[in-house]
């Protein structure tokens, strides 16, 4: 039994070894056969290799019909391709400034023709290389309304009819909320040649700076104001309450939007025990806010009518101060003051 098992383990290597040598006594014929064999095999390789390199090469570059460049010369190629451009980052840009530029989309580069690739030993190659397309790209353009005043009120607050009243535009004015959609802008213009444009912003509610009735539509227009004019209706239930609405929504929406020159116009005056009575607790709520803001800022309040046109353009001409020196600019306290600052007959 042991002597058969010892037979059976010698009989692997007795085959494996006819098995090699079986290899080892082909013929000429069949070996050579094998080399062919093997050569065809790389060749092919070298020329799929070849049609990559060549097809990856046409991405960039143009051949003549008849023209099949060499090795050498795709390896120049190769080292001759342009770099890549990086994807364009996202772009949020705000033009404040005269003049200002940026780049926004970069067009496509242009190719070269083939005396570019002319050589002490290639003088009219047939090559050229391919111009780039220019990139696109899709941009969402807001226009926020620039001007010296603006006003912001509730809807209804009368804002049109005052705009209307002091300057040269005719802006819509109905007795129902929202007349207004879009900003009008009108100018005064003074006997010395000094304009002051005055916007008439669309009316705000509660939650506006959560876009709650296209508030982010109506609130881009202020932030280029250099000066707020709150228009507060007396005829309402709580005046204070709503100038409170409105500098809330204006700090929500922009932090320090509230620390702008500030000047509140108390409307509709003329509606008899009712606006005496709401303009006592407009002035304690404007006299809190104003102790309760960073700059300490003193807003003033001016009772007026906006319809029956009393108490607005009574020295209008000393409005044109807003612009006389840098720091009234700056500031636009005096100037606007000015304007609104005869006691309401």
């Amino acid at each position: 039994m042991k002597r058969l098992q010892s037979e059976d383990l010698n009989s692997e290597p007795t085959e494996t070894t006819a098995t090699t040598t079986e290899d080892q006594d082909l013929s000429d014929e069949e070996l050579e056969e094998l080399e062919h064999q093997q050569e065809k095999e790389l060749q092919e390789k070298r020329k799929a290799k070849k049609e990559r390199e060549l097809e990856f090469i046409r991405k960039y570059f143009i051949f003549r019909k008849d023209y099949i460049p060499h090795p050498d010369r795709i390896k120049l190629l190769r080292s001759r391709i342009p770099p890549r451009i990086p994807p364009q980052p996202p772009i949020c840009l705000d033009l404040s400034t005269h003049g200002e530029r940026h780049l926004l989309v970069r067009g496509g580069r242009g190719g070269f023709g083939n005396p570019h690739f002319t050589s002490n030993e290639i003088k009219g190659p047939g090559i050229a290389s391919r111009g780039e397309t220019g990139g696109n790209i899709w941009l969402e353009m807001e226009l926020k309304t620039i001007a010296d005043v603006g006003l912001v009120g509730l809807p209804n607050a009368g804002k049109s009819t005052l705009l209307k009243r002091i300057t040269n535009a005719h802006p819509k004015i109905a007795s129902y909320p929202f007349t207004t959609l879009n900003p009008y802008v009108g100018t005064i213009e003074y006997p010395d040649s000094h304009t002051i444009t005055v916007a008439d912003i669309p009316g705000l509610v509660a939650g506006a700076h959560l876009n709650v009735g296209l508030g982010h539509e109506f609130l881009r227009h202020v932030e280029r104001s250099t000066v707020l004019v709150y228009v507060i209706d007396l005829g309402g239930l709580d005046p204070g309450a709503d100038f409170r609405v409105l500098r809330d929504e204006l700090e929500r929406y922009q932090e320090g939007l509230t620390g702008k020159p500030s000047l509140v116009l108390a409307n509709k005056a003329d509606v008899g025990a009712l606006a005496k009575e709401n303009l006592s607790g407009l002035r304690e709520a404007v006299r809190e806010s104003s102790m309760a803001s960073k700059d300490g800022q003193q807003i003033i309040v001016v009772p007026i009518s906006a319809r029956d046109d009393k108490n607005i353009g009574c020295g209008a001409g000393s409005s044109s101060n807003i612009g006389g020196n840098s720091q009234e600019r700056e500031s636009g306290r005096s100037g606007l003051a000015m304007i609104w600052n005869k006691p309401y007959a």
